[in-house]
């Protein structure tokens, strides 16, 4: 019989369970990575990394989303505010930009984005590039990436 959208099959080789999305096998569970497990108060344009884990040959990281919790202390506006980049490296493939332009200020906003996307072999980390727009009050950040592994 052939595979039909959303079939489930346990590979017991790896003691895990996969479906079909249609295109490809995925993880039945979405993983989470959170570079840093504490806020980063930035006031200048900076960057930071959350490393990939290492699942061996066998898997593709299929990246689900991003989620930022952010909060800008004061000034926050259309013309005053962060925008934060997440890109591969070190490819740069870019994969969503969030930002805090309709965020109220001193009140922490989550912020989720970014189409599923295979990461390219080569990628060891993902680069969160927090990017000042205008005179924006400081930036409370906190990241995180979601992602399922891909079987081959």
């Amino acid at each position: 019989a052939s595979k039909a959208t959303n079939d489930r099959y346990f590979r017991t080789d790896l003691g895990m369970e996969f479906y079909w999305d249609g295109a490809r096998w995925l993880s039945t569970l979405e993983y989470m990575v959170v570079p840093i497990n504490m806020w980063v108060l930035l006031t200048s344009d900076q960057s930071f990394v959350a490393v990939l884990p290492r699942h061996g040959t066998l898997f593709t990281i299929w990246l689900t989303g991003v989620e930022v919790v952010s909060d800008v202390a004061t000034t926050n506006n259309g013309s005053n505010n962060w925008l934060v980049d997440t890109r591969s490296q070190p490819s740069a493939t870019h994969f969503v930009t969030l930002g805090t332009s309709a965020d109220t200020a001193d009140i922490f906003t989550r912020h989720y984005g970014g189409t599923p996307v295979a990461v390219v072999g080569t990628d060891a980390c993902f680069e969160f590039y927090c990017i000042k727009q205008g005179s924006p009050g400081a930036l409370a950040i906190m990241p995180a990436l979601y992602y399922r592994l891909i079987a081959t």
